[in-house]
């Protein structure tokens, strides 16, 4: 009996370390649209769609998740999800972006496409929910360090709360 309790705390434990960076991303995105919904009360743009907003935690899902439209301008937003606490997130010129724990030994944990394809005109924007330690960009030799609001390879990329700020002080 003992060793059958033992097994199953350990087991039980085990699940619960693997599944809380997981539980927290998916908090962090419902905290964004919670957050996101109430700036959009002000009427500077609508919510025109959402796709895949918790799935894509768990696996890789192509396109955007979130759709803003104002006045014919319309806005198209993927999340990309750090799920460690201390991430760098590092965006490449092929449309990737990695996940890195430590820049400098490079320890690599994962990397998923950042790319998607937009409608003319409309505006690409990527959001790093829950935020990440630093943001990169690199050309493979060098990389710059960027903030909130920066363009880089036709995206702007945004911080969850710069993003909501964005959208209350009508600067989206």
């Amino acid at each position: 009996v003992f060793v059958a309790t033992l097994t199953a705390v350990a087991v039980a434990g085990i699940v619960g370390i693997i599944s809380f960076k997981y539980v927290r991303a998916v908090y962090h995105r419902h905290r964004l649209l919670k957050k996101m919904r109430k700036a959009l009360e002000g009427g500077y743009c609508k919510l025109a769609g959402t796709k895949n907003i918790y799935r894509s935690v768990f696996s890789y899902c192509e396109g955007e998740n979130i759709i803003l439209e104002r006045e014919g301008q319309k806005y198209y937003c993927k999340i990309v999800t750090p799920l460690r606490r201390r991430e760098h997130v590092v965006f490449d010129e092929k449309g990737r972006v990695t996940f890195v724990r430590d820049l400098l030994a490079a320890e690599h944990f994962r990397s998923e496409d950042y790319y998607f394809d937009a409608d003319d005109g409309a505006k690409k924007i990527i959001i790093v929910n829950p935020g990440a330690l630093r943001i990169y960009v690199t050309d493979g030799l060098h990389n710059s360090d960027i903030q909130s609001g920066d363009r880089i390879m036709g995206y702007y990329v945004y911080r969850t709360d710069n993003f909501i700020n964005a959208i209350d002080r009508r600067y989206l």
